[in-house]
């Protein structure tokens, strides 16, 4: 049972280190091109 219990961790580890390596660009780009300009605009205007 604990070897049954241990490959299911190490599944749902390797499926969350998958779904952080796939959404990572996807972070990246909404940090580059929508929160930059955001914060852009307030240092600008000051």
């Amino acid at each position: 049972m604990s070897q049954n219990n241990s490959l299911k961790q190490a599944r749902e580890r390797a499926v969350n280190i998958t779904a952080a390596v796939c959404l990572a660009p996807a972070i990246l780009f909404l940090v580059i091109f929508i929160a930059y300009p955001i914060v852009d605009s307030f240092v600008m205007s000051r």
